[in-house]
């Protein structure tokens, strides 16, 4: 598994830099900036840096005969739990005060869901990401993070098998991993587009494509002129993307191709060059460094914030929307990220483990309790419950009578059933 692989030891700031390039676009067209249309791929952007940043781990360890999945999942749990179940608990806080009975139950079950590392399972079932109620569920940002760790439930697996029995075939079987999820990516984001947006299957192939650059997959470039213009043509299709990718755009396959492809030229070869010394600026860098805590923040923010006001925001509300966000991400990295990688960086992996697995129950738990006292949280006139009680009018049985989902009111995928649909 040696020798021609993409050397990816020590530090590399243009990552950091390139974390900035998905982060931003997804904050600003959050945040009402219409004219980022496409700036939701962002995450395609998140996907292939964790795809190549975790398989690197992952492949130096297992050559030097010290992988451990203990130590693998503790630096999950250090990374993603603190800052993931303080901005949970938060938002249930915040919920209980602001929100209708309804919809606190619906918070809960997504904090449930989010804790859990299935909420793109969750949000698959309940809500479409471009649809108007997608603006009003606080946590929908957190389905990326259950596509992320869903993968790295079995990837390590299958590496860690691969290594050991057939090693020589490692980058055949993740290259035929991404074929398959890209061709079930192109199905269901035809056939199925909710399930071709939030499901693994479709997905796999964008964290899969960071993969194969950690493993070496790509052409050599001797020419430094040329790695530095790959890469910053890598660059160019990211920023293709986000103006011209829309919500009417199909997607994620194929269109999702230029942010997983540009991501991965300039992985791949933005070491040096013009790009790579625009990402490795001080800011790029900065922002990189918070945009985990960055893009936990900003969605409840802003939802929050609309769900008081006004799902349009004006160029005030924006700016304002993107000062409360960054400032609650920096908030967040001092004071919640960063102290716990430093105090535990040593502690034993089974500790970690152990107290990770408390964590997760105890939030968990808390999704469950907060549910089961939605109706408790405020004291509302009864008038008020009555007609609350419809805002999930979508999951009533008269909903599905009335408009008859699939028949006569059909989305994509649907047939029109004209018989039942005209016949009294």
């Amino acid at each position: 598994m040696s020798g021609q692989r993409l050397q990816t030891d020590g530090y590399r700031p243009e990552i950091d830099g390139l974390r900035s390039l998905a982060i931003l676009p997804i904050l600003l067209y959050h945040a009402g900036v219409s004219q980022l249309s496409g700036g939701f791929i962002g995450v395609d952007v998140f996907f292939v840096i964790s795809g190549f940043l975790i398989t690197s781990i992952i492949v130096r360890d297992l050559d030097a005969g010290r992988f451990s999945l203990l130590d693998f999942y503790r630096r999950r749990i250090l990374r993603i739990f603190p800052a993931l179940f303080v901005m949970l608990v938060v938002t249930m806080v915040v919920g209980a005060v602001m929100l209708l009975p309804e919809e606190v139950e619906s918070v809960g079950k997504s904090v449930i869901a989010s804790a859990g590392f299935v909420s793109n399972l969750y949000f698959w079932n309940t809500v479409d990401y471009f649809g108007g109620a997608a603006e009003a569920k606080p946590l929908l940002h957190t389905w990326s993070l259950g596509v992320e760790e869903q993968f790295y439930i079995g990837f390590p697996l299958m590496m860690m098998g691969l290594h050991r029995f057939a090693p020589a075939r490692i980058k055949a079987v993740v290259l035929a991993m991404c074929v398959i999820s890209f061709a079930i990516s192109l199905w269901w984001s035809l056939a199925y587009p909710e399930s071709g947006f939030y499901l693994l299957p479709s997905r796999a192939w964008q964290l899969g494509v960071g993969s194969l650059i950690a493993l070496g997959m790509i052409p050599a470039i001797g020419s430094a002129r040329t790695r530095s213009g790959v890469a910053a043509f890598g660059v160019m299709l990211i920023a293709a993307g986000i103006v011209f990718i829309d919500t009417d755009t199909v997607f994620p396959a194929p269109w999702a191709a230029l942010p997983t492809i540009g991501s991965a030229l300039f992985i791949a070869y933005g070491r040096t060059g013009f790009a790579a010394g625009l990402l490795s600026m001080s800011l790029p860098r900065w922002i990189g460094n918070i945009s985990y805590s960055l893009y936990l923040w900003h969605w409840p923010i802003i939802t929050f914030y609309r769900l008081q006001t006004d799902m349009t925001l004006d160029a005030v509300e924006t700016v304002m929307l993107v000062a409360a966000s960054i400032v609650a991400a920096v908030l967040s990295y001092h004071f919640v990220e960063r102290p716990f990688l430093d105090t535990f960086r040593a502690v034993p992996s089974r500790r970690i483990a152990i107290a990770g697995a408390i964590s997760l129950a105890a939030v968990v738990a808390g999704g469950f309790g907060f549910v089961a006292n939605a109706a408790n949280w405020r004291n509302l006139p009864a008038d008020v419950r009555n007609v609350a009680a419809y805002s999930d009018y979508r999951q009533f049985a008269q909903y599905r009578y009335q408009f008859s989902k699939g028949k006569c009111f059909i989305g994509a995928g649907d047939t029109y059933d004209y018989r039942s649909c005209l016949s009294f």
